[in-house]
């Protein structure tokens, strides 16, 4: 369990420092900060400021009304009238991350920090990261796609990336608690929007890029651009790139001379890397990897599958030996770490069931590489469930339907978190991708699609349930339901031996 955190005690004035100048009688004594109205207590500064779907400013009364102790706006201009201070200050955003940092004093001062960043394994690296200093230190933190906080106790967040105070005031919790290792996704919305301003990020890790997200940055080139930002950081002293993916060569040629560079890859043909699988042997029993490294061979054996799994080995393994941990020592901590959750998860069923497998995929180049991944010399049949999220990226369903019909035996398709949308739209738009798309079923009850995905499996055969991996709700309209794809599919395979 993580500390309590000794709450800081900080003056307006301080927190504001070189930020702006307090007008007389406005300073305070700030015991918080606070970005969402609804969970303002007595003493908060509410920092007001627009995000990708509220703006704070419309709710500073309400901060007030709950105790706010000031209110820090965007615009210097119609500041409202209110019963506590208000200030303006210009491109408040920008400057979250410095207030933030210096309220909570600077936590990630003195840890190691590793943000990674990249379309697909992102959350692999971070927590394989994660457990494997939980193995070495005794503990680690982990924020992300599964969570933040301590790794055994992680809460709930609705973004990849926390927001900056949100960031901080964990990572305080984290620094009171002792843990000295922290690892952590960089969303390209986070690295766009700023949230990792005035962090001490010490090594950053790029594992690729591919088709995702398109809806927010427009292009490719601007979501490469934005990823991009994480290794300009102030500060960073580490960068570890994945030589096996092209956009590392741009990722390079960017990097400031201060920056130490070291890189990995699993391609015996490729250029030499100083972490390089010399060997990598895929089963359905997991990974075994012979591993050159800088420090001399050594060998890695995992749960996980998939040849893209060796890649985010390959990068956990480069992040313990840059802080510190001896190549043997690492690759032991790596051995120990297990399967996660949402992430090519096996669901276990009796004797005789399929092989079922629940994956976050929702990009067309992961939905290939674990579709690749699936499809052994043992597997009879190859049936994939999935679907495509709502009010998102619209240009990666026709490429995500042909890539399905092209390496899987049957498609299902069916709801992901539809949102706003029509599944029925959503199905149609995949479909346009595929040369047959009569062939693919069309079920738009995700929980129906998904008891005849294993209904119609045989013992040799295996299903892949694709597209909200660990996410244990679906969102239609504005109803957020319970819904546990693998929860889900453990049912129907118990229920299988009382046919």
């Amino acid at each position: 369990m993580m500390a309590a955190l000794n709450l800081p005690v900080m003056r307006l004035s301080t927190l504001l420092q070189d930020l702006t100048v307090l007008p007389t009688g406005m300073d305070c004594t700030v015991t918080g900060l606070a970005i969402d109205s609804r969970l303002v207590k007595s003493g908060d500064v509410f920092l007001a400021y627009a995000g990708t779907h509220e703006d704070g400013a419309r709710y500073v009364r309400e901060a007030a009304a709950a105790g706010a102790c000031a209110v820090l706006m965007e615009s210097a201009d119609l500041l409202p009238q209110l019963d506590v201070p208000v200030l303006g200050l210009r491109d408040l955003r920008t400057h979250v991350g410095l207030i933030a940092s210096r309220f909570y004093q600077f936590p990630a001062h003195g840890m190691t920090l590793v943000a990674v960043t990249g379309t697909n394994g992102k959350t692999s690296v971070a927590h394989l990261c994660a457990q494997a200093w939980r193995t070495l230190h005794g503990s680690s933190g982990y924020f992300g796609t599964l969570g933040y906080g301590a790794l055994e106790a992680l809460e709930a967040g609705p973004n990849t990336t926390p927001d900056p105070v949100t960031l901080q005031r964990n990572l305080a919790r984290l620094a009171a608690a002792g843990t000295r290792h922290v690892a952590l996704e960089a969303s390209s919305h986070a690295l766009s929007q700023g949230r990792l301003d005035h962090l001490a990020i010490a090594v950053a890790v790029f594992t690729g890029l591919g088709h995702d997200h398109l809806d927010y940055h427009g292009t490719l080139a601007a979501y490469g651009a934005a990823k991009q930002r994480l290794f300009q950081h102030p500060g960073l002293a580490v960068a570890i790139l994945n030589l096996d993916d092209a956009y590392a060569v741009q990722v390079r040629a960017a990097l400031a001379s201060t920056v130490r560079l070291y890189t990995y890859s699993t391609d015996p043909q490729g250029p030499s890397a100083d972490v390089h699988a010399l060997a990598v042997t895929t089963a359905r029993a997991g990974l075994v990897l012979r591993v050159r490294t800088w420090q001399g061979e050594v060998s890695l054996t995992s749960p996980l599958i998939g040849d893209f799994n060796a890649q985010n080995l390959l990068a956990a393994l480069t992040v313990l030996m840059v802080a510190g941990s001896p190549c043997d020592a690492a690759a032991a901590a790596l051995s120990q770490a297990d399967p996660i959750r949402g992430r090519m998860e096996l669901i276990a069923g009796p004797p005789g069931s399929p092989l079922v497998y629940v994956d976050y995929a929702h990009s067309p180049d992961s939905l290939a590489r674990v579709l690749r991944a699936l499809r052994t010399p043992d597997t009879a049949r190859l049936i994939c469930v999935f679907g495509c999220g709502g009010d998102r990226d619209h240009s990666k369903r026709g490429p995500m339907g042909a890539l399905a019909e092209s390496l899987a035996d049957h498609t299902i398709l069916t709801s992901d978190n539809p949102r706003s949308e029509d599944p029925q739209a959503i199905a149609a738009q995949i479909k346009a991708g595929m040369r047959q798309p009569a062939l693919a079923l069309f079920v738009p009850d995700r929980a129906a699609a998904i008891a005849h995905a294993i209904a119609l499996a045989s013992a040799q055969d295996v299903v892949l349930i694709a597209g909200k991996g660990h996410e244990s709700t679906q969102i239609t309209g504005r109803c957020v339901r319970p819904f546990d794809d693998a929860a889900l599919a453990r049912s129907l395979l118990m229920a299988r031996t009382h046919d």
